[in-house]
């Protein structure tokens, strides 16, 4: 019984210190997770504030970077400026030169087409308005011309009007009618200016002729070779023959070599010869005698 009791007694001292060692273990186990927990949960936070002031450090580094360039070009500008500003001669390089002599040759230039371009704005509109102007004067002269037609037409009507009245008179005695035209045969030989006052005496003119039908009339007037004044002279312009009512000649009958003022005469004074044929003209002196017509 008593080495049973001490054995329990032994037993039971080496479940105490195993149960106490099991607690004490427990404990220490415990206060191991703790600080484990806590040591984690501050090494996590110091590796965000790394992080955060790394972020911190390096956006200062670059700003202080950039700021860095910015002196180190401003340092450089003013240098070159320094060097430009001590150094005159550098003003005075030829191709510096040449480009502030181009400079100024393309303001000259552009200076010149500005005012090119104002001349031609003032001569485009001084030529609208001429050209409103000479627009304005054809629309007037338009209508002043549909005035004249109608003026014409009526005085062309008036004409045809008088033509059949004249083509059914008769000429007076002694006068021969061709066309709406009376012809006068005088017998009496006179100057070429007496000629003309008889026949302004009878109402009438010297002759003027325009067609070779009235040439080859008149021609038939007169007897064999006579010779007859005619209205043609060149009293006012020697050489510029014309009709005593200020026409100009335009169909002439000319003798061969006529007009030429026969052996330097005078001979302002033009005369119808008859011949077999239609009659033709010659200059003559006006002082001579001859019939009129």
């Amino acid at each position: 019984m008593r080495n049973c009791g001490f054995s329990n007694r032994k037993a039971a001292e080496n479940l105490t210190v195993s149960i106490t060692r099991m607690d004490s273990q427990e404990r220490n186990d415990t206060e191991y997770e703790k600080f484990a927990v806590e040591n984690f949960n501050t090494q996590v936070f110091n590796v965000e504030d790394f992080q955060r002031r790394r972020r911190i450090y390096r956006r200062a580094v670059v700003c202080l970077g950039l700021l860095c360039v910015v002196l180190l070009a401003a340092n450089i500008g003013q240098f070159v400026n320094n060097k430009i500003q001590n150094r005159p001669e550098l003003g005075d390089h030829p191709k510096i030169e040449a480009l502030s002599a181009e400079k100024d040759q393309l303001w000259r230039n552009w200076t010149t087409i500005q005012t090119q371009n104002q001349q031609l704005h003032l001569q485009n509109r001084i030529l609208t308005l001429e050209k409103e102007e000479l627009q304005r004067n054809y629309t007037t002269v338009q209508s002043q011309n549909e005035q004249l037609q109608t003026g014409r037409d009526q005085l062309q009507k008036m004409v045809n009007v008088m033509k059949v009245k004249i083509n059914g008179m008769s000429c007076e005695t002694g006068w021969s009618k061709f066309g709406m035209n009376c012809y006068y045969d005088s017998v009496t030989e006179l100057d070429w200016v007496h000629s003309r006052l008889v026949c302004l005496s009878m109402g009438a003119d010297l002759v003027s002729i325009n067609t070779a039908e009235e040439q080859a009339f008149i021609n038939g007037l007169l007897s064999p070779q006579v010779n007859a004044w005619i209205g043609l002279n060149d009293i006012h312009s020697e050489g510029k023959w014309k009709w005593v009512d200020g026409t100009a000649v335009t169909t002439t009958f000319w003798g061969p070599g006529q007009p030429n003022s026969y052996n330097g005469t005078n001979q302002d004074c033009g005369e119808l010869v008859e011949n077999s044929l239609m009659g033709q003209w010659n200059d003559e002196d006006c002082s001579a005698e001859n019939l009129d017509l």
